[in-house]
């Protein structure tokens, strides 16, 4: 279901043993003799707040992107080439953070894939409006090195449009032809597409939501056959053989035609099961043990998430906007307890000029994303008002589920090596369909000075290992300090 590319319109179509052990920087020199020592960081009680940015941004935002360096691409408002790059404070605030402009893409583009490579570098394809023309299968690649787009080659199919993409533990993009059941890899570092197995039950790949398992599997609920033949089921992706399997039955339908066949976001809990938000007031969860389903919560109100964003905080709480199916406000604020498996409403606790903004919007312009100080920054409209807020929530992560470092290795100047366990984190970190992708499963290595002045300096992470929930496997990632950390001793 095509979106307005302006308010009210819609138009039809078919880290602490994490950085748990601290590392700390106890001679910085210019020089790889650096040596690298570690302790336990003490626990923070964190209490649930909203913040507005004190900067706001230039212009409202779309699809937002961390990047490697802790810094925040940020896509400019409706259907557009503009790039922003939010940069946090001295001392790693958001909320104090100061935005400035990027180089721009060589074509306009409106809901489209995006992913962060390994390499460090930002891939964007396809966009379903846009100078290249609609479902264009066109893509760029941006290198924040150089501040240069780059023309990737294009999608093999005529059209890609606004369809998914998502990064498989090789390194490659794995991304669906929205007009057929044909799937596709992506290398970039041959800048070349080669064909992946084929969807199951005829179903194309149009409006899914893709999301990424422990295993490199890649789970999908089928909209299309589902609603063909009124029996709600789903599919994965084999990583380890290229071939689509079967993935259970769910007990309720998560879309329909009448919702546009639209899906909303779907995240991995602590607990190992996938929430999906269904496009309905339904939504599911999937255990991948099993390979079974049951109904989650519905949500309250007669909200549904139709093309909504959702993130997973490091409580395990997935907090997430829907509005009235299709893409009828008020949007709202709920909160998905997967302990108490309940859905509240927590509009009320958002301060009141987002309350009302979001009470004139449909939620598919808001867009979220994980930050590395474990916040939630949330954009609310895509094509008005440019105010962005920050949200901490509650409680912080079990340690099982933290990050292990057993090695920080020198390679050369201000380049190391990091080798560790879970470095990429048990979530993709936050959702939105398939018109928006913003993983942030990748390690984020920062430092914080120890003198009292509390600076805070993040490093270049490239070269990781692609994952999610990677358990005991041991992971790599190698890092860039910046020339401007001065020498002391960091956590």
């Amino acid at each position: 279901m095509a979106k307005a590319q302006t308010r009210n319109r819609r138009i039809s179509k078919t880290q602490k043993e994490n950085l748990g052990r601290t590392l700390k920087h106890r001679s910085i020199e210019r020089a790889s003799s650096r040596l690298f020592g570690y302790e336990k960081l003490e626990d923070r009680k964190l209490l649930a707040s909203w913040t507005t940015l004190n900067n706001a941004p230039p212009e409202s935002l779309g699809t937002m992107l961390l990047q490697t360096d802790g810094t925040v691409l940020a896509h400019g408002s409706s259907v557009s080439k503009t790039w922003y790059r939010l940069t946090p404070d001295a001392n790693g605030s958001y909320v104090n953070g100061i935005w400035s402009s990027v180089a721009s893409m060589t074509e306009t583009r409106l809901y489209y894939g995006s992913n962060v490579l390994p390499d460090g570098r930002t891939l964007v394809l396809g966009g379903e409006y846009g100078s290249a023309g609609g479902w264009t299968n066109t893509g760029e690649i941006y290198n924040p090195q150089t501040n240069v787009w780059t023309a990737m080659a294009s999608f093999p199919e005529a059209e890609f449009g606004d369809g998914q993409t998502i990064l498989l533990p090789d390194g490659k993009i794995f991304a669906g032809d929205l007009a057929s059941i044909k799937c596709y890899l992506y290398n970039p570092a041959t800048n070349s597409w080669s064909a992946a197995g084929s969807k199951l039950h005829g179903d194309r790949n149009n409006e899914e939501t893709w999301t990424l398992l422990p295993d490199g599997d890649v789970l999908s609920y089928d909209i299309f056959a589902s609603v063909d033949t009124g029996i709600p089921q789903a599919q994965r992706y084999d990583f380890a053989t290229g071939n689509w399997t079967d993935a259970g039955i769910l007990p309720e339908l998560l879309s329909s035609p009448s919702i546009g066949f639209e899906i909303g976001a779907a995240l991995r809990l602590p607990n190992g099961r996938i929430f999906q938000i269904g496009g309905n007031s339904n939504t599911a969860l999937y255990n991948p043990t099993t390979n079974t389903w049951e109904a989650g919560p519905d949500i309250p109100g007669g909200h549904g998430g139709d093309d909504t964003p959702a993130a997973l905080m490091p409580n395990g709480h997935v907090v997430f906007t829907a509005d009235i199916p299709l893409f009828n406000p008020p949007t709202r604020m709920f909160e998905f307890d997967s302990v108490a498996n309940t859905i509240s409403d927590i509009t009320s606790s958002l301060p009141t000029a987002l309350q009302n903004q979001m009470s004139s919007i449909p939620a598919y312009q808001g867009r979220m994303l994980m930050l590395p100080t474990g916040e939630m920054m949330f954009s609310p409209s895509g094509f008005s008002g440019n105010a962005a807020y920050v949200y901490k929530a509650d409680g912080g992560p079990a340690d099982a589920a933290r990050p292990t470092i057993s090695s920080i290795t020198p390679i050369t100047g201000n380049l190391y090596t990091i080798t560790g366990t879970q470095l990429t984190g048990q979530s993709a970190g936050a959702s939105y369909g398939e018109d928006a992708e913003m993983d942030t499963n990748y390690p984020i290595v920062q430092l914080t000075a120890t003198d009292g002045s509390n600076k805070v300096y993040y490093a270049r992470s490239y070269d990781w290992t692609p994952g999610v929930a990677t358990g005991g496997a041991i992971v790599t990632s190698k890092f860039e300090l910046p020339t401007s950390v001065p020498q002391g001793a960091y956590e």
